[in-house]
């Protein structure tokens, strides 16, 4: 089984979900700490022109190795040659990259702290 990579957004949930559930005292177990933090925040390096075109590019290129692949095995990927299923695979890995590159873009620094600041007053 593969490891799949998981979007950010639900990452930062689930460990904010379980750093709170920590915080719940146990009746036998002493209470525990959660410390917030965000890290420095550098956009990717690139235009915003050229990062969607990449994204377009991928996008295209794994579409069509999908269809190409349903075609040739059949809609279910589990009947698939091992190596035809890593191949796109590695397709979609491509595209998930290019598609957070474009997207950490649009990201503003300023809400990535305040956003820190609620948890953190949430927390509390």
């Amino acid at each position: 089984m593969r490891d799949r990579t998981v979007s950010g957004g639900l990452l930062l949930g689930v460990g904010v979900a379980l750093g709170l559930a920590a915080m719940l005292p146990a009746a036998d177990e002493p209470t525990r700490s959660v410390f917030i933090t965000a890290g420095a925040f550098e956009p990717p390096k690139g235009d915003e022109k050229a990062l969607a075109a990449k994204l377009n590019e991928t996008d295209r290129a794994r579409k069509d190795a999908e269809k190409l692949l349903k075609a040739q095995f059949g809609k279910k990927r589990e009947s698939w040659p091992p190596e035809k299923d890593e191949g796109l695979y590695a397709l979609e890995e491509a595209r998930a990259v290019a598609n957070v590159a474009y997207a950490y873009r649009n990201v503003d620094p300023k809400k990535v702290n305040d956003a820190i600041k609620d948890l953190t007053r949430a927390a509390q």
